[in-house]
This record gives C-alpha cells, sequence and structure tokens, in this order.
C-alpha cells in the first residue's frame, strides 16, 4: 500500500470515478495489489472484490459520478427518478416542497445520475400530461352538457 496512492485517491475520489483512479494509478506504474489496498484504505470493504463496496451502497451513492457498466443500471436509476416524486407526493407535508426538491434533484443529479434526472423529468412530464387531459376533459365535458 503505497501512501503516495492513497493521497491521489483522496484529493481526487469526488472528481473522478473508481475505474477511472485505479486506470491513472496503473499508467502511474503502481501494481493492481497496490492499488486494491489503497482503494479499499480509502473506500473501505473488501481486497478481494473489484467493488470496494456492496451494490447496495453504490446505489444510493449520489455525491459520486456513476459509471454505468450495463443497461439495467440505466434501467434501476430512469425507474428510480420516475417513482420517486409520485412516493414523495403521497406524504402530506412534502407535497408542497415536492416541486422545489425535484427541480433541485434534477440539477444536481444531472452529472452525476443522469438517468435518475431523466426519470425525474419524465414523470414531471407524465403529471403535465394528466393534467391537461384533465383540462381537456372538464373543458368539453361542459360544452357538452
Amino acid at each position: 500500500m503505497s501512501q503516495n496512492a492513497i493521497n491521489y485517491i483522496q484529493a481526487n475520489k469526488d472528481k473522478f470515478s473508481k475505474e477511472v483512479l485505479k486506470k491513472e494509478l496503473q499508467k502511474a506504474g503502481y501494481t493492481e495489489d497496490d492499488i486494491a489496498q489503497s482503494l479499499v484504505a480509502v473506500y473501505g470493504g473488501d481486497i478481494t472484490g473489484d467493488k470496494t463496496r456492496g451494490a447496495r451502497n453504490d446505489f444510493w451513492n449520489f455525491k459520486n459520478k456513476r459509471e454505468y457498466t450495463a443497461s439495467g443500471e440505466k434501467n434501476k436509476d430512469f425507474f428510480f427518478g420516475l417513482i420517486s416524486p409520485f412516493v414523495l407526493g403521497f406524504i402530506p407535508l412534502v407535497n408542497f416542497i415536492a416541486f422545489p426538491l425535484e427541480i433541485f434533484a434534477i440539477i444536481y443529479l444531472f452529472n452525476r445520475r443522469r438517468y435518475i434526472s431523466y426519470g425525474i423529468m419524465s414523470s414531471f412530464a407524465l403529471g403535465l400530461v394528466f393534467v391537461v387531459i384533465i383540462v381537456v376533459l372538464i373543458i368539453f365535458g361542459r360544452y357538452f352538457q
């Protein structure tokens, strides 16, 4: 384990993903074992696996940018973004602050977890479509009575 590698990872872990940091350390000539031990020292977890934390922890990590490796990860993030505003809307006090939370989440997550942002924007658009349909039905309902 190299202290220089640990310092490099700590200084750049908020800017780059673990995979990018690992590649840069490989380019700098560090051994695989040294890189793995340094990643464990900074992120915690197990040396044996490539992912230093479990999949559950990786999903809930909204601070770092996520590198999608499979379409299933994109689908999970999109679905999470799609249903989260509806779940928040069912909590009575959150109804008043749900829209500002959606806007904040879209802005915050757009460069970190883009597919969650897409899901939130889709749920917002879906809500607008429902409102337009209801308004049209009300307007046309008055004309045909």
